[in-house]
């Protein structure tokens, strides 16, 4: 993931205990992010951060909506958002070349570091605060909120009426096929 200097926290200049940070996430952020699932959102992010002797306490307040395709309908649907996350930053030793991966809620970094991104820790709490399946809400009736010509077409028959007829009877008279309907035939 690029580098956002916007997210930047300088670490050593600040004292120890309570520190509050607010963020306003948008499209700004997502377009940097290669092959991002989500394009446009408004989500204000308060980040609590914690800074003791040899560790900082990071809690990710999220809240807000994403802009995201109904999986039901594709139509496009505001996903309201309202998640926490902690993390822990804690310094790795000197001697360590390569980061402990006991706990994925610890991340580590180098004792010579001035500055923390938190950049792309927004972006995985982002996507994982969506539900794997996105749909438009029920109304108060227990009806779908989708789009309604699409849902009538799915909900329509199971016939193939008028979807490939023509080109289903040129795929029989290609001559391509002539070698199958042989092997076929042999049986």
């Amino acid at each position: 993931m690029k580098s956002f200097e916007k997210y930047d926290i300088p670490f050593v200049g600040l004292k120890l205990g309570l520190h509050i940070f607010s963020y306003q996430i948008n499209g700004e952020l997502l377009s940097l992010i290669e092959e991002s699932p989500v394009k446009e959102c408004d989500i204000a992010v308060q980040l609590e951060f914690t800074k003791r002797e040899n560790v900082f306490e990071l809690g990710f307040n999220l809240s807000g909506t994403v802009d995201v395709d109904c999986d039901r309908c594709n139509d496009l649907l505001k996903l309201p958002i309202e998640d926490r996350y902690k993390i822990l930053v804690k310094f790795k030793a000197l001697r360590e070349s390569s980061q402990p991966d006991d706990d994925p809620d610890i991340i580590f970094i180098d004792k010579n570091e001035t500055h923390l991104n938190i950049a792309e820790l927004i972006y995985e709490f982002l996507i994982l605060s969506m539900p794997i399946y996105k749909v438009h809400p029920d109304d108060e009736d227990g009806n779908s909120t989708c789009n309604q010509a699409v849902m009538e077409w799915l909900e329509g028959d199971d016939s193939d009426e008028g979807f490939g007829e023509e080109d289903e009877d040129d795929t029989f008279n290609d001559p391509r096929w002539e070698a199958l309907r042989k092997l076929k035939q042999k049986k």
